[in-house]
């Protein structure tokens, strides 16, 4: 099973690596120190199992609830905000004037956004007591979350990036708009 899976940890560990570089204090260390601080916890759990099994289930029930915000933020960033294009050579370029830049190499409205909605998705649902709410029974936590994390996230976004033209926001509608189709 270890052995199927190191093609999957290998590209996780380098993505890790890579996405925390766009944070300047780790973009100055070196890429083993970056590579060991990206193990450090994995190497942690896997001496301490006992504490693993004990709360596995636990936190892949909180760890879950994060990726309805998450998705959210992705749908409506590729979709209706970059309109479905991603330029593959800028991903992770770090630095001021980069299409997906942000200050100090993070998206503070996305980390809202998913704060936020997971802790709406729990108030909803809980989903390690298994304590439901009232609207729980017409909805579901999933549904309402989404549909509230996804308007907040576009109403936030446009007011305070794309409505300034930054983050290469600004590329998107000029390459839209020069888009023509003919019949």
């Amino acid at each position: 099973m270890l052995v199927a899976n190191v093609g999957a940890l290998v590209t996780q560990v380098y993505l890790a690596g890579i996405s925390i570089q766009q944070i300047r204090a780790f973009a100055r260390l070196p890429w083993s120190l970056v590579v060991a601080l990206v193990l450090t916890p994995s190497i942690v759990v896997a001496f301490n199992s006992s504490w693993v099994i004990d709360h596995v289930m636990n936190w892949l029930a909180y760890n879950c609830v994060m990726f309805v915000g998450l998705g959210s933020v992705l749908f409506v960033d590729y979709f209706m905000l970059r309109r479905q294009r991603v330029e593959i050579e800028q991903l992770f370029a770090a630095g001021r004037g980069q299409l997906y830049w942000f200050r100090g190499g993070v998206n503070w409205i996305v980390v809202v956004v998913i704060v936020a909605a997971t802790c709406g998705y729990l108030r909803l649902f809980d989903s390690a007591s298994l304590r439901a709410s009232a609207p729980l029974r017409y909805a579901g936590a999933a549904v309402p979350t989404i549909i509230v994390s996804s308007v907040a996230y576009y109403l936030l976004m446009r007011w305070l990036i794309v409505g300034r033209r930054l983050n290469g926001y600004h590329e998107r509608e000029r390459a839209a708009a020069s888009v023509t189709v003919t019949l």
